[in-house]
């Protein structure tokens, strides 16, 4: 089932563009802060881990948020109570996804205000809340749960399709709206994936399976070959777990297969075959691409 991403955090982070109190904007992505109370010092905006430096933005990637240098929360014993909320809005201002008291667990019992310098949050697109060639705004909300400060990022998003180059399906029984690679460490593009992190693909609008007492039993595989045809792994079934089957409504959403990559298969040219069959069916829909590891 595609996963959505979600992230909330204090760390230590890189400093990057400055920010002081009041409100900015950077050109350069359309990040907004607005400050009230609280300052932040640097930012970074980071897509699939890498900096994001322009507007480009497509769906199922990963946009992390990163605030660095925060101050202006109010001590209670030597203790600050930071609290933070991440919404995604649509065109017209409608909240399609909230996530409240993100810092909930973190804030309970308070930490030191070194701690709470550093702040995160992250989202990644998914089914149903967005769809892509839409536009969205992200909204970050941090204040001071001991006082009145306040500090808001938005983010515009509009999320482009994802890059299907050399993607080659064949549909048995099974058919889906939408099929497209995703990474955590970069982004897909014209074949080209990189060599670390998780990587993998999404089928969505899958439909085409036997119900049987009102759940679905997919079973999904990736094998991958090198350019001679020889086979460097395959990973089973990738749902084998889940022996009590999907919803309707969940296999439409969108299931995914991922693999964690082994660095050392940096520069390999690859063909990449997954594999979505009916347990309970004779369905089947297999897609083929031809994949470089950067």
């Amino acid at each position: 089932m595609q996963q959505r991403v979600l992230l909330a955090g204090l760390l230590c982070l890189l400093s990057a563009c400055h920010f002081s109190a009041g409100a900015r904007k950077d050109e350069k992505t359309g990040l907004t802060l607005m400050s009230h109370g609280l300052s932040c010092q640097n930012f970074l905006l980071e897509r699939n881990g890498l900096p994001l430096t322009d507007k480009d933005i497509r769906y199922g990637e990963r946009i992390t948020l990163l605030l660095e240098n925060l101050s202006g929360f109010t001590e209670k014993d030597g203790l600050v109570y930071p609290g933070m909320q991440l919404d995604v809005k649509d065109d017209k201002g409608v909240v399609v996804s909230s996530f409240t008291d993100m810092l909930a667990d973190v804030s309970k019992s308070g930490v030191s205000p070194e701690q709470a310098r550093g702040l995160r949050a992250a989202y990644q697109s998914g089914p149903p809340e967005v769809v892509p060639g839409r536009s969205y705004t992200l909204s970050v909300h941090i204040w001071d749960k001991q006082g009145k400060g306040t500090l808001d990022a938005t983010l515009p998003m509009d999320l482009r399709f994802p890059d299907t180059t050399g993607l080659h399906t064949t549909p048995q029984g099974i058919t889906a709206i939408r099929i497209f690679m995703i990474s955590d460490s970069g982004r897909v593009q014209q074949g080209h994936v990189p060599a670390k992190g998780h990587v993998g693909i999404n089928f969505q609008g899958l439909k085409g399976f036997v119900a049987d007492s009102g759940k679905v039993f997919p079973g999904g595989s990736l094998a991958v070959y090198d350019s001679t045809g020889k086979a460097l792994f395959n990973t089973g079934d990738a749902f084998a777990s889940q022996t009590g089957g999907f919803t309707d409504t969940q296999v439409k959403e969108g299931l995914r297969i991922t693999v964690n990559m082994n660095p050392h298969l940096k520069g390999i040219k690859t063909i990449w075959k997954f594999r979505v069959w009916d347990k309970k069916g004779q369905g089947s829909i297999e897609t083929e691409v031809p994949v470089i590891l950067d």
